[in-house]
């Protein structure tokens, strides 16, 4: 008989992080996996510990030195450095470096009411006098970054995302585990040895206050005494996985929030080419980030100061939602060429230096069905209301019930699993 106190589902961040305090406080855990690794939507391939990064097909930046991330990361040793590129900008096919927009940037989402009526980020922006440039920037920005639809996000929620980005200096710091961001996972997940089932995809949960029965797609069953729910936001609301009774309660909140969609391709090559290129009188040697005003890909960037001859596209939002199950061979030409003529370098030339091609698209990702989650108009506090454990058995966790403006992030995940842990022990102890 699979008995324990309680059971996870899903071994990414949230899971983690609450399976280890649970086994910590001495409450025995099982975390039913259904992929056959550990991550979720943190995904490092490659060789580890070499002169190069390894790959990072999902989350990459640590945003800030979150201690739930850093407590892990100190403890254990491992490496890590902070980004310090250079930014540069394509417009109408001239490259040079971005002008410094961010505090003009910042200051539009500091003029989000935070009272009164919500309204989608587009509705709010459509009432500023701000100029094309500014204006282009951040509809760019809230397309790439946040994964949204500018006519369908929140303003509100992104005024609490960005005083919270104040005040955990997130909005200012980025850094890279060296070693690849699921080394981080490892270390919980070697925590709990034994305890994790991998290849175990959940397609049922029976449950009543205080049991619950997780049926896994090969027959075995698994009972507990409460349950920790951390499948993505699109699993829940398309219904993956059956609950019965089913989640009522969570209709609304889920009908608040959307889940964005994300295309990533990494790109290793034969040398940093980019050091040898020059534009606007000035050397790219520095690349950071590179952002441009095509239709795809938009948005690359390099590892530096890391040396690794390496380079990442991104396409978020609408833009990868036209891409959705696209073969990695149509994704490449693609992003091939929105590269080559970005940084005016002959398609032929880029080719040749490419050793190393790797995609990944979120939205066809069958455990995940998209990237990471935002609040829709009036969905602003959605989030928590997702986040409410329900009859002291069933408890939720990930970035989508992070309710502190930490959606989207992994230390805003393994936050939510560990307020789950307490919540668990909580209702064991009574």
């Amino acid at each position: 008989m699979n008995e324990t106190d309680v059971l996870v589902i899903g071994a990414g961040a949230a899971g983690l992080a609450a399976a280890r305090d649970l086994v910590d406080a001495g409450v025995s855990v099982r975390v039913l996996e259904a992929r056959g690794r550990v991550g979720g939507r943190i995904y490092s391939v490659g060789e580890r510990g070499g002169k190069e990064l390894p790959v990072e097909l999902g989350a990459e930046f640590v945003h800030g030195k979150q201690r739930e991330i850093f407590d892990i990361v100190e403890g254990a040793g491992l490496p890590y450095f902070e980004y310090d590129g250079e930014s540069w900008c394509s417009d109408d096919g001239k490259l040079k470096v971005c002008p410094n927009i961010e505090e003009r940037q910042e200051e539009i989402f500091k003029r989000i009411p935070k009272r009164g009526a919500d309204q989608s980020f587009l509705e709010f922006l459509n009432t500023q006098k701000v100029d094309e440039d500014l204006r282009k920037h951040v509809l760019n920005y809230v397309e790439g970054f946040e994964a949204a639809h500018a006519d369908r996000i929140s303003a509100k929620s992104l005024r609490q995302e960005h005083e919270e980005m104040d005040r955990s200096g997130g909005a200012m710091e980025a850094f890279h585990v060296s070693w690849g961001y699921d080394t981080i996972l490892a270390v919980l997940a070697g925590h709990l040895m034994d305890r994790i089932q991998l290849n175990s995809p959940v397609r049922r949960v029976n449950w009543a206050p205080g049991a619950v029965e997780c049926e896994c797609d090969d027959g075995r069953t698994f009972r507990a005494k409460a349950l920790v729910v951390t499948l993505p936001l699109s699993i829940l609301q398309e219904g993956a996985v059956e609950f019965v009774p089913a989640l009522d309660e969570k209709s609304e909140a889920m009908s608040l929030l959307a889940m964005g969609s994300v295309i990533r391709v990494v790109l290793r090559f034969t040398e940093r080419f980019w050091e040898r290129l020059t534009h606007d009188g000035r050397s790219m040697k520095e690349l950071g980030f590179l952002f441009s005003d095509r239709e795809h890909f938009p948005v690359w960037w390099t590892p530096y100061p890391d040396r690794s001859p390496m380079m990442t596209g991104w396409m978020a939002g609408p833009k990868a939602e036209a891409f959705r199950g696209k073969t990695k061979d149509f994704v490449m030409e693609k992003a091939l060429s929105a590269l080559s003529e970005v940084l005016k370098i002959s398609r032929h030339e880029l080719e040749a230096l490419v050793t190393e091609k790797h995609f990944h698209d979120w939205q066809a990702d069958p455990y995940s069905k998209g990237a990471y989650s935002y609040a829709l108009v009036g969905g602003a506090e959605a989030a928590r209301e997702l986040a409410c454990p329900l009859k002291g058995t069933l408890f939720f966790a990930g970035e989508a019930t992070n309710g502190d403006g930490d959606n989207g992030t992994v230390h805003g995940a393994m936050a939510t699993g560990r307020r789950a842990a307490r919540e668990v022990m909580e209702c064991l102890r009574k």
